[in-house]
């Protein structure tokens, strides 16, 4: 199975960056609509677990928050492998623009 693997640097503390990150998942869900609208974020702590469909796509795995760093470790199904470099760097520049 593909998976996201990525590690995006900011200038953020932990406690920070979660309360960042909390207010930039329930801001996508409005905004994108349709598109996220079947996922859902389960925070614990430090870690959101992310959970459901995108486009019809299951997508499943942890976003965790760290001092000065977010690492998202999500896992695609197979027929999802062609679009894991576009799904990267989708993640990566919508997070880095607002992980200010």
């Amino acid at each position: 199975m593909p998976v996201v693997d990525l590690e995006i640097a900011n200038e953020l503390s932990m406690v920070v960056a979660v309360r960042k990150m909390d207010h930039i998942l329930t801001t996508a869900r409005s905004e994108e609509g349709n598109l996220l609208s079947g996922m859902a974020f389960d925070r614990q702590g430090n870690v959101f677990v992310v959970s459901g469909t995108i486009r019809n796509t299951k997508v499943s795995g942890r976003i965790t928050m760290l001092d000065r760093m977010v690492k998202i470790n999500l896992t695609l199904p197979v027929t999802a492998i062609a679009y894991q470099g576009a799904a990267e760097r989708t993640i990566r520049e919508y997070l880095e623009s607002r992980l200010i």
